[in-house]
C-alpha cells in the first residue's frame, strides 16, 4: 500500500557529485572550511572550557556532515594541501 499521495512525489533533489559538480564543489568547500576553522579555534589554549566543548561538539558534527556528504578524510586532507598551495577554487571534489 502506498501511503504517500502521488502529487507529493518529487524527483531526486539531492546534490550528486557526478550530476551537480559545481554545486557539490561549493558545498564541499564550505564544509571543509568550516571544519578547518573549528580545528584552528580548538588550537587556542586560552579559550573558555565551555566554548572549547561547544566547538569540539561542532567539530564532531562537521566531520559527520562531511562524511554524509561523501567527503572522506583523504579528500579533506587533499583539500587542505591544495588550499595551502593555491588560492584558487579547488577541483578535487
Amino acid at each position: 500500500m502506498d501511503f504517500f499521495p502521488a502529487q507529493n512525489k518529487t524527483p531526486n533533489t539531492l546534490i550528486q557529485k557526478d550530476l551537480d559538480t559545481d554545486k557539490y564543489t561549493v558545498i564541499a568547500t564550505k564544509l571543509c572550511d568550516k571544519r578547518k576553522d573549528l580545528e584552528d579555534a580548538l588550537q587556542d589554549t586560552s579559550i573558555d572550557p565551555a566554548v572549547r566543548e561547544e566547538k569540539a561538539l561542532a567539530l564532531i558534527d562537521a566531520k559527520q556532515n562531511l562524511s554524509v556528504f561523501g567527503v572522506s578524510e583523504i579528500d579533506y586532507q587533499a583539500y587542505l594541501s591544495y588550499k595551502e598551495n593555491s588560492s584558487e577554487q579547488m577541483e578535487l571534489f
